[in-house]
């Protein structure tokens, strides 16, 4: 269950409605799903995204004493009705009504939002929506279904990259936990639902965490290192963790990247844990788990040894990162070293490594050379399937790094 939760799955989606989106800073997430999903619609210019002349007054009306009586009387009352109460719904459904509300109602919210993203027009819009405001209402709570009409925010909706609606994200602390397009069928639907009340558990439900801590570990020893690097980086993000589960995460993390072979992400986990445990003595069993990662590094290290070609470009890569990217043409440079060493990975079939590197293009400079990176992770991409684990991970990770 928790794993199966916290394991993205590409499933097919309903076609979905495309509409044109701009990119505005610090609001970015990632469109990167198949246009197969999508169906262009017809009738409509780029006049779609107007700025709404709709004026919201932040002045509150004036009551007398009677009059609040009264609404605090009608308040008690709804909050007594058993069920779906009204007041109910209209804590866990909100319509966004202006930018100034974005980051209080969305950023900044203590509970999981599930945003999504529609417009008056569209059909499955309006499939979709009553079935996440009902299931706003069931939760009782654990999270709220925010409402974002893209034709009156036109630039949330683009700083959002929305290309094609429904477009759903799901939001915990800041952070885009997961993401679909189109309508998805009831079983995608129920994990990411599922998801979304998990999230608002762990914060504080210590039991929960420790289950969490066992799937993942289960998951390890299993050898299903894509699943346990994926549940303990969630639960690095979202949950309340002693100072020991975080550390222990840390390690297991950088571990499991070593055992798949992607040695840059695996160095990044243990730079991070070194830098926030670095006086912190270890147990015997987080010990262990250090053990581990530095055997698989080294095992990684002697196969790349006999790759000249590889050992050239890691050098290369080597140089280039010891200095600033804005300094001259660094930039360029990194993005070029970054994918011939994809490439290079490519050739070896080391598929993860090769989508790491060309996603961390992306976080540099999504157009480099006429969007390289992007053209052959799209390569990459149809090469695997859409429903290998690897791909489903790194699609997650770009809607993250492009959010």
């Amino acid at each position: 269950m928790l794993s199966k939760i916290f394991s993205a799955r590409v499933i097919p989606f309903v076609a979905g409605s495309t509409v044109k989106a701009a990119r505005m800073p610090r609001l970015r997430a990632s469109s990167v799903f198949s246009n197969s999903f999508m169906h262009q619609r017809s009738g409509h210019s780029s006049s779609l995204f107007r700025v709404s002349s709709m004026s919201f007054s932040t002045k509150k009306p004036d009551f007398d004493e009677g009059e609040q009586a009264a609404m605090a009387s009608a308040k008690d009352m709804l909050s007594s009705i058993e069920g779906n109460s009204l007041l109910l719904i209209l804590e866990s459904v909100v319509e966004l009504k202006s930018y100034d509300e974005w980051a209080d109602v969305v950023m900044k919210s203590k509970n999981p939002v599930i945003l999504d993203c529609y417009a008056d027009w569209c059909g499955p819009c309006q499939q979709l929506t009553p079935l996440l405001e009902e299931e706003a209402i069931k939760a009782n709570g654990k999270f709220k279904l925010v409402k974002l009409n893209i034709d009156e925010l036109p630039d949330i909706a683009n700083g959002l990259s929305v290309r094609s609606i429904p477009a759903v994200f799901l939001v915990s602390e800041g952070n885009v936990m997961d993401t679909f397009v189109g309508v998805p069928n009831s079983e995608r639907l129920k994990d990411f639902i599922n998801t979304a009340k998990l999230l608002e558990q762990l914060k504080h439900d210590d039991k929960t965490i420790e289950q969490i801590i066992i799937a993942a570990e289960d998951h390890v020893r299993s050898g299903d290192y894509h699943s346990a690097s994926e549940i303990f980086r969630q639960s690095l993000s979202t949950a309340k963790l002693t100072e020991d589960q975080t550390c222990k995460m840390y390690l297991y993390v950088a571990f499991c990247y070593a055992k798949l072979g992607d040695d840059m992400q695996a160095r990044e986990w243990h730079a991070k844990w070194h830098g926030k445990f670095r006086t912190h003595t270890l147990n015997d069993e987080q010990q262990k788990i250090l053990d581990q990662y530095e055997h698989t590094m080294e095992e990684l290290k002697a196969n790349e040894a006999e790759d000249e070609v590889l050992t050239s470009l890691m050098e290369k890569y080597d140089q280039i990162s010891a200095d600033p990217l804005e300094e001259g043409d660094n930039k360029n440079k990194m993005c070029q070293v970054m994918f011939d060493i994809a490439n290079r990975y490519i050739s070896k079939d080391k598929h993860a490594d090769s989508i790491d590197y060309l996603i961390d293009i992306l976080a540099i400079d999504r157009n480099w050379n006429e969007s390289a990176a992007m053209k052959l992770l799209m390569e990459v991409f149809a090469k695997l399937g859409s429903n290998n684990e690897i791909v489903i991970q790194s699609r997650r990770k770009m809607a993250k790094i492009l959010f």
